[in-house]
């Protein structure tokens, strides 16, 4: 799915840019893109359209001391990687309490346990991207390899 986030990016430039579903369906399979690949593109857009980060129920008010404790459904579902990469992008200020629930709900629309680094890290950059979060940053985070980078 990163290629298809890839080609939204450098094509629309915002979210509010892409066609309709079918005609950006179409689209992304004419350049080659496979059909299970373009269905988690589009399902992905379609929650992040309808989802809003006020939608989620805050718990606790975050602070410097706050820490998340995941469930042993989402340790399965997102592995030690992962919750690293989340961690450090909402220790660094990346990403804020809400933006990192919306990406740990949204993990579970992929239906692949453990998510791939590759699924992730497309979740998270079309998540970011559709609530207008800096392209300069959307880049480093499309491009850097390493989750530690991140951090310096």
């Amino acid at each position: 799915m990163l290629p298809i986030f890839v080609y939204l990016f450098n094509t629309f430039h915002h979210p509010r840019a892409i066609p309709d579903s079918l005609v950006l369906a179409q689209r992304l399979a004419d350049l080659g893109f496979g059909e299970h690949e373009i269905v988690l593109a589009l399902d992905c857009l379609m929650e992040l359209k309808t989802l809003e980060a006020a939608d989620l129920v805050e718990i606790a008010t975050p602070s410097a001391h706050f820490f998340r404790i995941y469930t042993q459904q989402e340790q399965e579902l997102l592995g030690s990687d992962v919750i690293a990469r989340i961690a450090s992008l909402f220790g660094s200020g990346i990403i804020s309490f809400e933006q990192r629930e919306l990406i740990i709900e949204q993990a579970f629309a992929f239906g692949e346990v453990p998510i791939s680094a590759e699924n992730f890290r497309a979740l998270l950059l079309m998540l970011l991207w559709s609530q207008n979060f800096d392209q300069g940053q959307l880049y480093k985070l499309a491009f850097e390899e390493s989750p530690q980078a991140q951090l310096h």
